[in-house]
């Protein structure tokens, strides 16, 4: 997507184009679950409004630690096991 000014940004290819919305968000990683909310990784295209200061941020790493984390893969199965 073209941003002007010379400036694109690549979508991701979990992000469902019709839903307009991320297609793992329960398992997005942890780079997703951070972006634009902390400060030294900026929303590129300003969509964040307010980003956590680095020790509330290093605080949201801490707990994003302590949930249970599997593969994008294992969490599709275990999803279509329950539909």
């Amino acid at each position: 997507m073209s941003l002007g000014d010379g400036v694109t940004v690549e979508m991701c290819r979990f992000f469902d184009m019709e839903t307009e919305r991320c297609a793992i968000y329960p398992v997005r990683p942890l780079m997703c679950r951070l972006m634009g909310h902390v400060e030294w990784m900026p929303c590129p295209i300003e969509l964040v409004e307010r980003t956590l200061p680095t020790g509330e941020a290093l605080q949201a790493m801490a707990d994003y630690a302590l949930e249970r984390r599997q593969p994008a893969a294992a969490w599709v199965q275990e999803t279509l096991r329950g539909s």
